[in-house]
Formats: structure tokens, C-alpha cells, sequence
């Protein structure tokens, strides 16, 4: 359409012809369209930041007591830790997932930071992880929660976990 436009444009300015009144208008018409067009397009493509509103709870390890964000929704276990980085103006040391399926998976797709993954079962951890930062590997494991800490935290397999 625009090839077409254009050689009838170049025939009717080598005649010494102009365009119509008609003819401009829908030119302008047709590159607001486009424009309108072109923007709501990239519009839709620009990521956009959602706030998720997460409580923050204890949990208790052996004799030390730590800050962390509480996952008990779809939409917060879904985000996670994700583009997070861990402060040292603020307590919290990472999250604990809750009302998880019978065998839950996680990764680290946009997680800046190391983590420990500890998946606990009846108040016990039955599994570590040690997951490294912006990996796309899976780890499942059998558990009915998961305790993700930043790395540097001390914790083993069989350490009683206490939410408070």
C-alpha cells in the first residue's frame, strides 16, 4: 500500500500536480493510526513492576532466630525472591513458603542473590539445596514447606524449624 502511495505521489509531482485535500487527510489519518498503533504495541511489551504485598514472620533454627518474607499465595510463591537483594538495613534473610503442592519445585530465574533452600517436612529440614543465582535448573523435592535463606546461614538436614 505504502509502494503504491508512492509512485502515485512521484507520477502526480512530475506532473506538477498536488495532492488533494482528500488524499492529505487520509495520509494523516493513516500515520496517527500507525503511531497510536506503535505505541500501545511497546506499551504492551514494557515490563511493569507489581507489588506484591508479603508479611514478613520468624522462624526459629536451633537458638537463632531470623526475619523472613511469608509466601502463603499463589501469586507470592510465584514471585519469590525474584530481583531481590538482600540488605543490610533491613533483617529479613529470605522466605518461607507455605501451602505448598505435595512435591514442590523451585529455580532461580532472576534471583540475584545465593540462596539455601531447605524443604521441610512435620517441622524438620529433609532436604538442602545450595541454588546459585539466575540458574534456570529445577529442584523438587518432598516437603509441605520450603525455607529459603540468604547463603551464610547455618543450617542442616534434621534442624527443627519454628515459625512464630
Amino acid at each position: 500500500m505504502i509502494l503504491r502511495w508512492s509512485r502515485r505521489r512521484q507520477s502526480l509531482l512530475q506532473k506538477g500536480r498536488t495532492m488533494s485535500k482528500q488524499s492529505k487527510a487520509f495520509l494523516v489519518i493513516g500515520l496517527v493510526i500507525i503511531a497510536v498503533v506503535s505505541s500501545l504495541a511497546a506499551y504492551l511489551h514494557t515490563p511493569t513492576t507489581r507489588i506484591i504485598t508479603l508479611n514478613v514472620t520468624t522462624v526459629s533454627i536451633g537458638n537463632s532466630t531470623y526475619s523472613v518474607f511469608l509466601a502463603s499465595t499463589g501469586q507470592q510463591q510465584t514471585r519469590g525472591l525474584m530481583n531481590y537483594t538482600f540488605s543490610s538495613t533491613n533483617s529479613i534473610v529470605g522466605e518461607l513458603f507455605i501451602n505448598l503442592p505435595s512435591y514442590p519445585c523451585f529455580w532461580m530465574k532472576n534471583t540475584p542473590e545465593p540462596l539455601i533452600q531447605a524443604w521441610i517436612e512435620n517441622g524438620s529440614v529433609v532436604y538442602l539445596y545450595n541454588a546459585t543465582p539466575e540458574s534456570d535448573y529445577v529442584v523438587c523435592h518432598n516437603g509441605s514447606e520450603v525455607l529459603e535463606l540468604k547463603k551464610g546461614i547455618t543450617i542442616a538436614i534434621g534442624d527443627r524449624i519454628a515459625t512464630s
